[in-house]
């Protein structure tokens, strides 16, 4: 087998055990979840298991650091759009697609949210991955300040409490039990965040 084809093949075989541990985390949580049964999702042996991870919590791990990925474009609406437009009006559909991602998502963060409990590893990996977020939101709102659009006085701390608010709130709409109402959440935090640093409701001015 020539070195490419090598590596095709353990590149499948890892998304084979990333992708039935995933199937299993929509199904239960993480602690009721056997590496048997995710290697007999992956239809793998338990030896290849250990060729790719040292043990499930550094699967978990792997499951954050693909999460991460996906997360980056999330705000890209509002985060990224042209500061002579109107971010503000983005907001609102920045939000909705985050709601969106804990649709999806909701049981692997809610797992991870519970493991970082207990292993420090995945602790620091969760805690980055949440920095990571509030850079980027702190950046955004460091930029409306500057536009004259915000008033915010401390736009990293402002940041960190929105962005830890939120995975309090859609983890208890979409973890263990994914039973929220999409619109009605998305809505809610549009008015949090819009009110936090615009200082007004959304539309508040159109209606004024």
């Amino acid at each position: 087998m020539s070195e490419v084809a090598h590596r095709r093949r353990r590149s499948q075989a890892r998304q084979r055990i990333l992708a039935a541990a995933r199937e299993l985390l929509e199904q239960r949580p993480w602690s009721e979840i056997s590496l048997e049964e995710i290697m007999r999702g992956a239809e793998l042996t338990r030896t290849a298991f250990y060729r790719h991870f040292d043990d499930r919590q550094l699967l978990l791990l792997a499951l954050v650091e693909e999460l991460g990925s996906g997360f980056d474009g999330v705000a890209a609406p509002w985060t990224e759009v042209d500061a002579a437009a109107d971010p503000a009006r983005e907001l609102g559909p920045a939000l909705r697609a985050l709601t969106e991602v804990y649709v999806g998502e909701g049981r692997l963060l809610q797992a991870i949210a519970d493991g970082a409990a207990q292993d420090p590893d995945l602790h620091d990996t969760y805690m980055a991955l949440g920095e990571r977020i509030t850079d980027g939101v702190a950046r955004t709102i460091e930029r409306e300040v500057a536009a004259g659009r915000s008033g915010v006085a401390d736009p990293r701390e402002v940041a960190s409490a929105l962005v830890w608010m939120n995975e309090r709130y859609l983890l208890q709409h979409f973890g263990r039990t994914p039973d929220g109402d999409v619109e009605r959440v998305a809505a809610a935090l549009h008015v949090i965040w819009h009110s936090a640093i615009y200082g007004e409701a959304p539309g508040a001015a159109a209606r004024g």
